[in-house]
C-alpha cells in the first residue's frame, strides 16, 4: 500500500505509514482499527525505523539530508566571508599602491616644476645678458659711427687758390667749409681785358666775377689778354681827325 502523504510503499497489511505515521486508508474504506491494532501498528513503524543490519531508515536519511545541507549552507557562508574578507583586502592593497603612485606622480612633478623654473630663469638671464651685450655692441658702433661722422665733418674745409695769367689781379682765394659760397674777382690792369676764368684747361665762366659752392679743393685760374691794337688805331684815326 503507497502512503499518499509521503509516497512510501508500506504492507498490505499496515494501517499506518512506517515511514511518515500517517493513515493509509480513509475512514469510509475500512472499519477503524481497535485501539491495541492501532498501538502495535505504532509501535511496529517505531521498530522498524531500523532493521536488524542497521540501515538506515528513511527518516533518518531525511535527517542527514537535513543537516548536510546546513553544513553546505555554512561551507558557503564561510566561502563569502572568506571572499569578502580577500576582496577588501585586495582593495586595500589598490588603493595603497594608488597613492604611493599619486604621490610619486606628484614629487616628479615638482621635480620637474623646478627643474623647469630653473631652465627659465637661466634662460631669461642668458637672454638679458645678450640684450646687454647687444645694446653695448649698439653703443660702442654707435660711438664709433658718431666719431667717424665728426671726424669726417672736422675735414670738410676745402681749399680756393686763384692764379693769374697776364695784366691782371684776383681776389677771393683762401679756405672754405664744405657748402659755402665762394664768390671770386678778377680786374684787368690796363691795356688788358679780362678772358674768363680755368680749371684744368676748361673755360667755366667768362665774368670777371664768378660765384660757385665749395664742394672739394680746386686751383682756378683767370686769364688776361692785351686788349687789340686795331682798336687802338681806329681811336687814334678819330682823334687825328677832330
Amino acid at each position: 500500500m503507497r502512503c499518499k502523504n509521503c509516497g512510501t510503499e508500506n504492507d498490505d497489511k499496515r494501517y499506518i505509514c512506517e515511514n511518515c505515521g500517517s493513515p493509509l486508508y480513509d475512514e469510509e474504506d475500512f472499519t477503524a482499527p481497535s485501539v491495541n491494532q492501532q498501538t502495535q501498528a505504532f509501535n511496529s513503524v517505531n521498530t522498524n525505523k531500523t532493521d536488524n543490519t542497521g540501515a538506515v531508515t528513511p527518516a533518518e536519511n531525511n535527517s542527514n539530508k537535513n543537516n548536510g545541507d546546513s553544513e553546505n549552507k555554512l561551507a558557503e557562508k564561510k566561502s563569502i566571508i572568506v571572499i569578502a574578507i580577500l576582496v577588501v583586502l585586495l582593495v586595500a592593497i589598490i588603493a595603497s599602491v594608488a597613492v604611493v603612485a599619486s604621490t610619486k606622480n606628484k614629487n616628479e612633478a615638482s621635480t620637474s616644476s623646478t627643474s623647469s623654473t630653473s631652465q627659465t630663469l637661466s634662460t631669461k638671464q642668458s637672454t638679458t645678458k645678450e640684450r646687454t651685450t647687444e645694446k653695448t655692441t649698439e653703443k660702442e658702433t654707435t660711438t664709433e659711427s658718431t666719431t667717424t661722422t665728426t671726424t669726417t665733418t672736422k675735414q670738410q674745409n676745402w681749399s680756393v687758390k686763384l692764379v693769374s695769367h697776364g695784366g691782371g689781379t684776383v681776389d677771393g682765394s683762401g679756405t672754405y667749409k664744405d657748402g659755402d659760397n665762394v664768390t671770386i674777382t678778377a680786374t684787368p690792369d690796363d691795356g688788358y681785358e679780362f678772358d674768363g676764368w680755368y680749371t684744368n684747361g676748361t673755360k667755366i665762366s667768362s665774368t670777371m666775377r664768378y660765384s660757385f659752392t665749395a664742394a672739394e679743393d680746386i686751383s682756378i685760374s683767370a686769364v688776361f689778354s692785351p686788349v687789340s691794337t686795331t682798336e687802338t688805331t681806329i681811336e687814334n684815326i678819330d682823334g687825328g681827325m677832330d
